[in-house]
């Protein structure tokens, strides 16, 4: 059952596909029911939760090969209903989610791989890790000149070139289920170079050091 899901998020081209097999990817994961008609209520966003999660699924290039990018797709967002909150400023009409990416994070870790584990769906150690890395970074921020470089390295540092770029991707596909503000814009631009052979060029140069 989550092989078939999974091919299906590597292999569909419209929501409707996506859409097509809901009940069995809720019944896989059922904290994503909290993502159901869920209102982001924020101005970057046009869709509801689930709606953005199948997005961002489908945003990714077609049939990679490394099947945790598109269960990190779908999951990314999975601890943001229970982060909601408000604006530090009283004035801003929208709401907020800071620590998103932690609180999804940690409910993949000690509640969703446990439970898919003890339904018999055991994942290998390395996919664990991966999963768990592009939940964790897929809101990086990537637009700081300041930091860019440190971030890049760090974590090229903590998972090799390789799942960098395809972290990149993700934050590509993520950013593009969006509202395509100006900033939204901007991490499209910087994080397609650095899906790209720029970041080749560029580990080259942070590791030669």
């Amino acid at each position: 059952m989550l092989h078939k899901a999974i091919n299906v998020l590597k292999t569909a081209t419209s929501v409707e596909e996506l859409q097509a097999i809901r009940e069995e990817l809720l019944e896989l994961f059922p904290l994503m029911k909290k993502a159901v008609n869920f209102d982001q209520k924020h101005y970057s966003h046009q869709y509801f939760l689930w709606e953005h999660s199948l997005h961002t699924v489908l945003n990714l290039p077609r049939n990679l090969d490394d099947d945790m990018l598109y269960l990190a797709a779908l999951l990314h967002d999975v601890g943001k209903p229970d982060t909601q909150c408000r604006g530090k400023n009283p004035d801003d009409v929208n709401m907020h989610y800071y620590g998103h990416p932690q609180a999804s994070e940690s409910l993949v870790e000690t509640e969703i791989i446990p439970d898919l584990e003890s339904r018999g769906f055991v994942l290998e150690s390395s996919d664990k890790i991966r999963l768990l890395f592009y939940v964790r970074h897929h809101d990086d921020n990537m637009l700081s000149d300041n930091s860019r470089g440190a971030s890049i390295r760090s974590l090229m540092e903590e998972a090799g070139a390789e799942t960098f770029r395809k972290l990149m991707l993700l934050e590509l596909a993520d950013a593009y289920a969006h509202n395509l503000i100006d900033i939204v814009r901007e991490r499209i631009r910087v994080c397609d170079v650095l899906a790209g052979d720029y970041s080749l060029l560029l580990e080259e140069e942070l590791f030669a050091r």
